[in-house]
């Protein structure tokens, strides 16, 4: 369940103060408090797979059993695809995604202010 400080960014979202959210945790709790298109999740979602032939990106109620940008048990539900799934969550050796970090440092650039929230961020 998202915490406090989840919901605290929330508030501030509807406020019109928070414009966006960069998040290094891969465990989907901002996403399930926070609207698509204003989070950045540079390592990716434990709860989510991805075709990597259409594109195609699946939610799940459970966590993915691997890590890695691996294939997953499961398939495309797409009939013109059908390929193999594929975590989203990146290792160490990984680049990280323009697709999150173009918005993030774009957002980054832009903000009067950046909020560093967590027990475990390094510089």
């Amino acid at each position: 369940m998202p915490s406090l400080t989840h919901m605290a960014l929330v508030e501030l979202e509807k406020a019109g103060i928070l414009k966006f959210v960069i998040s290094q945790n891969v465990n989907g709790l901002h996403l399930r408090s926070i609207y698509q298109g204003r989070l950045a999740e540079l390592h990716g979602h434990s709860f989510m797979e991805t075709c990597p032939s259409c594109g195609i990106e699946y939610f799940c109620d459970f966590e993915v059993e691997t890590i890695g940008l691996k294939e997953t048990s499961r398939r495309c539900s797409d009939e013109k695809c059908g390929a193999r799934l594929r975590d989203t969550v990146f290792d160490w050796e990984d680049a990280l995604p323009p697709k999150e970090m173009d918005p993030a440092e774009k957002h980054c650039k832009q903000a009067d202010i950046v909020l560093c929230l967590g027990t475990r961020f390094q510089a």
